[in-house]
């Protein structure tokens, strides 16, 4: 009885401690997804030299090979800190390099 007890508890402690790992890292995980965004839009930029830098959210989610969910919430947070904004098209956002650089 008390052996079962014990597992619980066990379990309990161990799913607590990695929920609070995974959150950790997903947030880690982001923070670098939104650094690759916006490196890719920089690479982009200086190749093609245009003024508005549209990443398709499918090809660079193709090209780091991430889900498109994981882009998609990543665009959204760098929409939260005035760094992209949605195009109105599917899937495409720009991006304020300008606003990124003087940061």
């Amino acid at each position: 009885m008390q052996l079962v007890r014990w597992r619980e508890v066990m379990s309990t402690v161990a799913h607590g401690f990695l929920a609070r790992w995974s959150h950790v890292d997903t947030q880690k995980q982001k923070e670098e997804l939104m650094q690759a965004i916006l490196d890719f839009g920089r690479l982009r930029n200086q190749v093609y030299k245009t003024e508005v830098v549209v990443i398709d959210a499918t090809e660079i989610a193709f090209r780091l090979r991430e889900a498109r969910s994981a882009i998609d919430a990543a665009f959204a947070t760098l929409e939260q800190q005035g760094l992209a904004q949605p195009t109105g098209l599917p899937h495409l956002w720009k991006l304020d390099l300008q606003r990124h650089h003087d940061r």
